[in-house]
C-alpha cells in the first residue's frame, strides 16, 4: 500500500474522511483495522509517501468547489520518502483552504525535536505510534471522538 495512492469513495462524495500518510503497509493496515474496529464507517484514503499526499491534496483543491471534500482528519507520518511529514505539514499550512484542516502526526518518534518542529509547523496534536493492537483501538476510540466532535461543530 506504501506505494500507492488509494483514493476511495471521498472522491465521489462528500462524507467526511480520513487521510492516512505513513510509508509503512503494516502500520496502515492495523490503523485501518483498529479504526473499522471502532466502529468507524468512514472512509480512509491512504498515501505512501509525501510526494503522494502533496499530489493527492493538491488534486482535491484543483477539483474542489467546497470544503466538504476535503479530509475530515490528516494523520501524517514523519519519516517518510520523497518529502517527510514536516515538509508535508508546511506545505498544508501554507495553503488556505487547507491551513485549518486537523493534522495529527501519528509517528514512531519520540524525539523532543519532532515533537517541537511538528508544534512549530502547526500540527493540531503529537501522537506515538502505538506498539500493540489494543493501544491502537484506543488510539482509534480517541478518532472517532474527534469526528464526532467535528460532526456535531459542522
Amino acid at each position: 500500500m506504501a506505494n500507492m495512492l488509494f483514493m476511495g469513495a471521498s472522491q465521489l462524495n462528500s462524507d467526511p474522511f480520513l487521510f492516512v500518510i505513513d510509508d509503512s503497509d503494516d502500520d496502515v493496515f492495523i490503523l485501518s483495522r483498529a479504526i473499522k474496529g471502532a466502529g468507524i464507517l468512514n472512509t480512509i484514503d491512504c498515501a505512501g509517501n509525501g510526494e503522494q499526499a502533496i499530489k493527492y491534496l493538491q488534486a482535491l483543491l484543483n477539483h474542489s468547489s467546497s470544503s466538504s471534500n476535503l479530509p475530515a482528519i490528516i494523520l501524517l507520518d514523519i519519516k517518510m520518502p520523497l518529502a517527510d511529514g514536516h515538509q508535508v505539514l508546511a506545505w498544508i499550512r501554507s495553503q488556505s483552504a487547507l491551513s485549518r484542516l486537523p493534522v495529527y502526526m501519528l509517528t514512531s518518534s519520540e524525539l523532543e525535536s519532532d515533537r517541537s518542529r511538528s508544534t512549530q509547523l502547526g500540527a493540531t496534536d503529537f501522537w506515538v505510534k502505538p506498539s500493540s493492537y489494543p493501544e491502537y483501538r484506543t488510539l482509534a476510540d480517541k478518532i472517532k471522538n474527534l469526528l464526532d466532535t467535528t460532526a456535531l461543530s459542522a
